[in-house]
């Protein structure tokens, strides 16, 4: 992914407790960590509980907040901020960061948060700077290679929350990457003409003022393609979906495409729809993830609908896109994207 593309943010950010000072915070160092897979964990909450804020001695600790998700959203990203109480040693951006790839809390998850980060990404982080008022992190190898970070949804959440919580503190103006000390920009595209800083605070809040209007634009139609589709905490539906049917395949089209209308994307265009199958046909090389993502009973009564969204390119990852869609006994439910 094109770090400096749309990384969708919708929710209002908090200002934190503890303001960052314009000094730049001591680096600490960790170790590379080895390849991993983080994912986020899919819940079917619609709301969440607000967090209850621990009790703490203002004189040694401070309150911090770090980006989690609301929800099961995927590409309508529900970010809400949460404190979490760390030590007051100045480096309140470190900190921050720090308690964001750790992931969600036991208690978070229960009131249902979650986030694309865990114990598999917590020493990701090896410094983190403020120069002339942007943000530096510089990331471990080991977080650049955790294995779906690189995927069009994943990345999208990974920048996401990384934002968020970055830019909760007022006088952080912009953010910057680094992985092991050079300078990154995304998984897809070296950092030849990319403009310096990656993202800047404007770029946040006008991308957060235009995903607000998408969602309220959708709130405000009435989708004839949303049945509920409950699913389960792989994300797989709940109901075992009807076999698949070939005179299916322009109404999976047009369902599809009345989704991505009702959430803005007016010049999305429909690329192809097959069913899903293992292994995957060389041309067909998303046919497999339904299967594998819920078994063949699931997966093999799917269709894949690949979907190119304009105006996310050249970013490939943001703006190819699949939607997951099977037939269960009330018609044809869209159930899953990647």
């Amino acid at each position: 992914m094109r770090a400096h593309e749309t990384w969708l943010v919708l929710a209002a950010l908090a200002v934190a407790a503890a303001a960052c000072n314009g000094n730049d915070e001591a680096a600490s160092t960790t170790t590379t960590e080895p390849t991993t897979t983080a994912e986020p964990t899919t819940t079917t909450v619609v709301d969440c509980e607000p967090p209850v804020q621990a009790a703490f001695d203002p004189e040694t600790h401070q309150v911090v907040e770090v980006a989690l998700i609301c929800g099961d959203g995927v590409r309508d990203l529900d970010l809400r901020t949460v404190p979490r109480v760390v030590l007051a040693d100045g480096r309140p951006l470190n900190a921050a960061v720090t308690q964001l790839l750790s992931g969600a809390t036991a208690e978070e998850t229960e009131s249902g948060y979650q986030s694309v980060f865990s114990s598999a990404t917590a020493d990701g982080l090896r410094s983190a700077t403020i120069e002339g008022g942007v943000a530096i992190l510089d990331l471990t190898a080991g977080f650049e290679r955790t294995n779906n970070f690189s995927t069009s949804a994943a990345s999208a959440i990974v920048m996401s929350q990384i934002e968020a919580t970055v830019f909760q503190f007022p006088n952080i103006t912009g953010l910057d990457f680094r992985i092991e000390g050079e300078r990154w920009c995304g998984w897809e595209n070296t950092c030849d003409g990319t403009p310096y800083p990656l993202r800047t605070r404007s770029d946040h809040e006008e991308e957060r003022r235009r995903a607000e209007q998408a969602q309220r634009a959708a709130a405000e139609r009435a989708p004839s393609h949303q049945g509920e589709v409950e699913t389960d905490a792989r994300g797989c539906p709940t109901l075992s979906p009807l076999e698949l049917s070939a005179a299916d395949e322009q109404a999976v089209r047009l369902i599809t495409l009345e989704k991505l209308r009702d959430e803005s994307h007016e010049d999305a265009e429909i690329v192809r729809a097959y069913p899903a199958e293992s292994p995957a046909p060389e041309d067909r090389v998303y046919s497999t993830i339904p299967i594998d993502q819920c078994g063949p009973g699931i997966g093999s009564r799917t269709w894949v609908v690949e979907v190119r969204l304009p105006e996310y390119e050249p970013s490939r990852s943001l703006a190819d896109v699949q939607y997951f869609v099977s037939r269960f006994d009330e018609g044809l439910r869209i159930w899953g994207s990647y």
